[in-house]
């Protein structure tokens, strides 16, 4: 099993792309689709040439029928790799032994024609050379072509050589392919494992930035309310207590009878009010991405220069509070205290003010509610 891998990894490498990969996939594709339109092109000109010459050399006038049809494949090839190979990829395969067999299998039957007259042609040479390098290509499907020339050769060239001409042709015929062959292997190899690197980078990167945002977002935020936490409250502290800007409000607001609530229906009950307490409160201060949850039920918003008018805020949160409805029980009821920069010079003097406001809001719903049960 060990021995079959190591085949497919030498000589499959570019076929053992995991689904994760498509990517890289695409990536060989599109360069593979560049190199097809480039190299098509190249052949539809060299082919025109060589027939444009062959009305000047009367001993190549019996290629001309070769030229055309060169020609004519060249040109299916370039309209394939325009117009079709984005749509169907796959299809870069036949392109592939479309673009071999008009220079390579053109080569050849030149070569066959000319015997007679005692002509040769190096194009054979130059473009199993070429071939196997052009395209992002697994080497067994390199050896596959190669070898079929290599059969059709030795049976078209057989006849009009000498025994010498027809071995001297044969084996430079070999060694060209086998230097095609194996210079494509490692030139594809290198450059299949430099997408694969590249890509990897990238994944990489963007796997780094992503675990840099959840450790942001674990670090700074509140899990269960996806607010910022403490940690982010305090280090907000820090930065007003070094300078305090002009126009600063600090909001302190306190959840009603959620120690009744969490006796009564049990800490699911609980966790439904801190949640739906932190929705009211982001749409009440909607825009604003300074909203704390400093403790169990207890919540911070600190606004700095903003254009807002706070009465107007907490009187939407009071009606969105008591308007709220979960699972375990309908309506929160929030008490806010709050504090300006205007009244106090020092943030930690304005949030302990704002959070005695707040006691004192909270007194007030207690005391009403005592009223209400006598």
């Amino acid at each position: 099993m060990n021995f079959v891998s190591g085949l497919k990894n030498t000589f499959l490498f570019d076929k053992t792309i995991n689904d994760p990969e498509q990517i890289v996939r695409k990536q060989i594709w599109n360069d593979n689709r560049k190199f097809a339109v480039i190299w098509a092109s190249a052949q539809i000109f060299y082919w025109g040439f060589c027939l444009f010459m062959s009305f000047n050399e009367l001993r190549f006038t019996y290629c001309r029928y070769v030229y055309l049809t060169a020609i004519i494949i060249s040109a299916l090839s370039l309209v394939s790799a325009i117009f079709f190979l984005g749509k169907v990829p796959r299809l870069i395969h036949l392109i592939k032994i479309l673009v071999s067999v008009t220079i390579l299998g053109g080569g050849l039957f030149i070569a066959w024609i000319l015997l007679p007259y005692g002509y040769n042609t190096v194009t054979i040479f130059a473009a199993v050379l070429l071939v196997p390098v052009l395209f992002v290509n697994n080497t067994l499907s390199n050896i596959t072509i190669i070898a079929s020339y290599i059969i059709i050769a030795v049976f078209l060239l057989r006849f009009g050589l000498s025994s010498e001409s027809y071995a001297s042709c044969i084996s430079d015929l070999v060694v060209f392919s086998t230097i095609g062959v194996t210079l494509g292997h490692f030139v594809n190899k290198a450059r299949f494992e430099r997408y694969v690197f590249a890509e990897s980078a990238v994944q990489l990167a963007k796997s780094n930035a992503k675990l840099a945002e959840l450790q942001t977002k674990y670090a700074y935020y509140d899990q269960m309310t996806e607010l910022l936490n403490r940690r982010a409250y305090s280090e907000k502290n820090e930065l007003l207590s070094a300078y305090l800007p002009d126009n600063c409000c600090a909001i302190i607001a306190d959840i009603n009878g959620l120690k009744k609530m969490n006796d009564t229906f049990g800490h699911d009950a609980g966790d439904e009010l801190i949640i739906g307490a932190a929705e009211c409160l982001r749409k009440s201060f909607e825009g604003i991405d300074t909203i704390y949850r400093i403790g169990g039920d207890e919540f911070c918003v600190i606004l700095i220069n903003e254009d807002v008018d706070v009465d107007q805020c907490l009187e939407k949160l009071e009606k969105l509070s008591a308007e709220w409805q979960g699972e375990y029980v309908d309506g929160i009821s929030i008490s806010c205290g709050y504090a300006t920069s205007q009244e106090f010079s020092d943030i930690q003097e304005m949030l302990k003010v704002a959070d005695q406001r707040m006691y004192i809001s909270k007194g007030e719903y207690y005391m009403a509610m005592v009223s209400d049960e006598t």
